[in-house]
């Protein structure tokens, strides 16, 4: 996945789980990332840097998962075995009312990254949608 991408995606995930601080940082020339720097705006160095990436982290990426339980969506993940593709991993967020709906679904072969793009486009949907 492109890195300009990802780091949209990241900042919008972190938006939405209300992280404060967030801000990009230059690894190298071809590649940044995201962090959260202290609450005056510095780097922790001495900790380590607190890298922000729900896209390559089961650990962050789950509580955005929960978060969207709560909010009364019903979020399924599958995998099956097809001839084309050796694994195929599906993830499914869908309202659990009648009164909206939304159906995200993403193909991917690997599951981290299909659910980091099924949260990505549930949270696009839902920003532009919450006030219905």
């Amino acid at each position: 996945m492109e890195n300009k991408k990802i780091i949209e995606g990241n900042k919008l995930i972190a938006e939405f789980m209300e992280v404060k601080n967030v801000r990009e940082y230059e690894l190298n020339s071809k590649h940044k990332c995201l962090i959260i720097s202290d609450d005056d705006g510095f780097i922790d160095y001495v900790e380590g840097i607190n890298f922000l990436s729900y896209n390559d982290n089961w650990n962050r990426i789950m509580p955005v998962v929960e978060k969207i339980k709560k909010l009364e969506f019903e979020f399924n993940t599958f995998s099956d075995y097809t001839k084309t593709e050796k694994y195929r991993n599906e993830v499914r967020i869908s309202e659990l009312s009648v009164d909206k709906y939304c159906r995200i679904l993403i193909r991917n072969t690997d599951m981290l990254d299909a659910i980091f793009n099924a949260v990505v486009e549930f949270i696009k949907w839902y920003n532009e949608n919450k006030n219905n």
